[in-house]
């Protein structure tokens, strides 16, 4: 939209962010730099996955994970993936943070200290800090749709709308009055609202205080997984949640696929079309049920959240309670397919653990 707007030749001194738009080589040029950007992760995805497996797992046949698995992951879960597809087309940036999260989990996997910490900090500054600082500093209530916040919404009412801070709004929105009797009755105390608010944002808090050390301490040795569940933990439990923050860990999930063992039974036989396609009747019914449930969870999510913004007038309290409960679905369910997957890991016997004698120089 913006190269848009600087080529119908509007003032450059009312939009000040076109002034560094480089428009001049391709109204397009955003989207093409983040696709771009989706596609070398693709490459240093599949460069995690062959560094991890021959550090941390032995070399066995039976632990190895085939190009043809890595190309499948890495296809269905990033590069093909709509969502991906959507957010970088559309110009969002996420692919640029993502392939520098992943370049400083190479270096780390490589063991470059230096390098890995520059890109750490690169990845600071492209995102996390910023947004930590936008969202702390907001005030109203209508920037997300995340599950910790309904419970405001539900005690404040149709007032929460207008207000900027929980004790103040613009009375000529709302003249009282003009309300009817009893009317008032269903709005919460402001006071009562405002020291809850503050005690809520703490609580809110907590789940990611937890969460994030012990998912750390419990798959150290397996740090694409641990990258993963603890990026996944952190977007479920947190107080905004918007989709674009779901490649945070999309970007990470091939790699962490990659660690996941799941128990074959040998005497179901294999289905044809799975065999065409390099598939095993196993891993589909491990990852079928997970996807079609994180998949049902977001779309009642977001359609009762298009129904809010759309007809919120005419649907009332109601709409907030359903939107309330679809969000603690979804959380549910975000909850459920990180058990899943953590419970999957390989064992610690699968684990690579060098012997004394690879240790001592030869003689």
């Amino acid at each position: 939209m913006a190269p848009g707007y600087f080529l119908l030749a509007h003032c450059p001194e009312q939009y000040p962010l076109l002034r560094t738009v480089l428009s001049w080589l391709s109204v397009s040029l955003g989207k093409l730099l983040f696709i771009t950007a989706d596609v070398l992760c693709a490459l240093v995805q599949c460069r995690i996955i062959a560094v991890e497996g021959r550090k941390y797992f032995s070399t066995s046949s039976q632990r190895k994970i085939s190009q043809h698995t890595t190309n499948w992951l890495i296809g269905f879960c990033w590069l093909f993936n709509p969502v991906t597809a959507t957010v970088s087309v559309r110009g969002n940036a996420e692919s640029v943070l993502g392939l520098a999260v992943l370049g400083c989990l190479l270096c780390v996997l490589q063991e470059r200290i230096f390098l890995s910490g520059f890109l750490f900090g690169l990845c600071i500054h492209l995102k996390l800090y910023p947004a930590y600082f936008y969202h702390f500093t907001r005030v109203d209530f209508w920037h997300n749709f995340a599950p910790h916040f309904y419970p405001i919404y539900l005690f404040e009412g149709v007032l929460s709308g207008a207000m900027a801070t929980p004790s103040v709004y613009d009375p000529s929105l709302f003249p009282l009055r003009l309300l009817p009797s009893g009317f008032l009755a269903w709005f919460y105390d402001t006071a009562v609202l405002q020291r809850l608010y503050g005690l809520f944002k703490l609580v809110a808090f907590l789940p990611a205080l937890i969460l994030v050390p012990g998912l750390a301490f419990k798959l150290h040795r397996r740090p694409s997984m641990a990258w993963f569940a603890i990026t996944f933990a952190f977007v479920a439990f947190n107080k905004v949640c918007t989709s674009q923050y779901f490649l945070w860990w999309l970007v990470l999930l091939p790699s962490a696929l990659a660690c996941v063992s799941i128990p074959r039974n040998e005497k179901a036989a294999n289905p044809t079309f799975l065999q065409a396609l390099g598939l095993s009747r196993d891993v589909v019914f491990f990852a079928l049920p997970l996807l079609l449930l994180w998949v049902g969870g977001q779309a009642g999510w977001l359609l009762i959240a298009y129904f809010h913004e759309i007809h919120g007038g005419f649907w009332g309290r109601g709409l907030w309670l359903a939107l309330w409960l679809a969000s603690v679905l979804f959380l549910l369910i975000n909850v459920y397919i990180l058990l899943r997957l953590v419970g999957a890991v390989r064992p610690e016997s699968a684990v690579y653990k060098p012997k004394v004698t690879d240790q001592l120089p030869a003689q």
